[in-house]
């Protein structure tokens, strides 16, 4: 069975020129990429970074398709994110099973869904007949998901691809993965389903130091965060950002107005509000507020296309 995590897969990485994915960006493996991404019908504003395309994935199950771009960025020897743009296909005649069995899974999947679970720290999901629309964001135990996964047959997703990116790369393994998951199904839309996933180490975003790295220990999991504020500030960022990307990923699918989610709760109000970029009285709370803006960009808050924005309004 298809699992969240299953899209996000890594191959090896290779030294070649940077593109520029202003218009219809045509992927070649191996290449660099930033900005903004266009596959179909679909587009990805790219994290501040150099993401390599590493190939095409694609699957196909009782007449249901998946393909998928993904993407992976690192600095050094660090890892830092996965990204996948992908898309669901019915191929017009099975929409309505589609729909049917992603709300089964959505709503009682045996390993993963889009309602809270313990170690998941947001989520929410619209669901009503064949529509379908879920934004997830969790904290992963890396060598749970490496080496005793909860799906012991889910043979299809990012171990066997990670393993072997790991061993063809001199990389530093992360302990702790955030994850966000954005997925839209609605066949009065369109008969194709569009899923984005970010995938980040966050101590490479300038996230706390783990001390606890099991699922049930870490200090994002949701029954220990409280104790833990350093944890919580950057995993509500993270929430906040993915919260922001959900709201453009609904824009860019033309979700119908009864489809989209209420995203209110999760969006911090001092990355959201005009105010947190408003001119200021004084040369210290200007350079205060721009040096808040470059902390965001750096910790992968903001994209840089967010960053210029927000800028340009503080310096008018």
């Amino acid at each position: 069975m298809f699992r969240f995590l299953s899209i996000l897969f890594v191959l090896f990485c290779l030294i070649i020129p940077i593109q520029n994915s202003e218009a219809k960006t045509k992927f070649v493996k191996g290449n660099f990429y930033e900005g903004t991404l266009k596959w179909k019908k679909m587009k990805v504003n790219l994290p501040e970074g150099k993401w390599e395309y590493i190939r095409q994935s694609s699957w196909w199950w009782a007449g249901f398709g998946y393909s998928c771009k993904n993407f992976i960025l690192k600095e050094g020897r660090i890892f830092k994110s996965l990204m996948s743009m992908c898309e669901f296909r019915s191929g017009g005649r099975y929409t309505a099973d589609l729909g049917s069995w992603l709300n089964k899974l959505y709503t009682r999947g045996e390993y993963d869904s889009c309602t809270l679970r313990p170690e998941y720290y947001y989520a929410n999901l619209y669901i009503k007949g064949t529509a379908s629309n879920c934004l997830r964001v969790r904290h992963i135990d890396h060598d749970k998901e490496m080496n005793r996964p909860d799906d012991p047959d889910d043979v299809g997703g990012i171990r066997p691809i990670l393993r072997r990116w790991y061993k063809e790369n001199d990389v530093i393994k992360p302990k702790i993965l955030l994850s966000a998951i954005h997925e839209y199904y609605a066949p009065v839309v369109t008969e194709n389903g569009p899923g984005v996933y970010f995938l980040i180490n966050p101590e490479a975003y300038g996230g706390p130091k783990n001390k606890y790295f099991t699922e049930e220990t870490s200090e994002y999991h949701r029954n220990n965060i409280d104790k833990h504020p350093e944890f919580k500030k950057f995993i509500d960022e993270f929430t906040s950002l993915s919260a922001k990307r959900h709201k453009e990923f609904e824009v860019i699918w033309k979700a119908r107005k009864k489809h989209k989610l209420d995203l209110s709760d999760a969006i911090l109000d001092d990355i959201e509000k005009d105010n947190v970029v408003a001119s200021s009285d004084s040369n210290n709370d200007f350079v205060k507020r721009l040096n808040e803006l470059k902390e965001l960009l750096q910790a992968g808050v903001l994209t840089k296309e967010e960053f210029e924005k927000a800028k340009k309004k503080l310096l008018n």
